[in-house]
């Protein structure tokens, strides 16, 4: 999954992303810091990695969107398990299309990422 023509700090955000080094709320409030739980983009649910990148319809429709434009059949995942275990399935391989579905599945994760501080900071 990190091999790809992805900036260097996008796939290290990438590589955070899949080691659940991500510090989103959830991760904050474990290790005893204060602040509000729930998701700074839809301010309903608490945030935590499988909420951002599985359940939340504000990921899930451009990621189908993203999929259907590189002529991919979208696959849906209900839990990160299962989201992380397709993805690696999918991307194995040398193709050009494998090349720019990673490159892409890696900039859409380092872009919400960022959205997400945005709303933050």
């Amino acid at each position: 999954m990190y091999l790809n023509a992805a900036r260097p700090k996008v796939r290290f955000t990438l590589w955070l992303h899949i080691q659940n080094k991500l510090l989103t709320t959830d991760r904050l409030h474990k290790w005893g810091l204060p602040g509000d739980l729930h998701c700074p983009l839809c301010h309903v649910h608490y945030e935590s990695r499988d909420h951002l990148f599985v359940y939340y319809d504000y990921v899930r429709k451009p990621w189908y969107m993203l999929q259907y434009w590189m002529q991919l059949t979208p696959i849906q995942f209900h839990t990160w398990d299962h989201h992380l275990a397709g993805m690696i399935k999918r991307v194995k391989g040398k193709t050009r299309t494998i090349q720019i579905l990673k490159m892409v599945y890696t900039e859409f994760v380092h872009c919400l990422w960022i959205e997400r501080n945005m709303r933050i900071f």
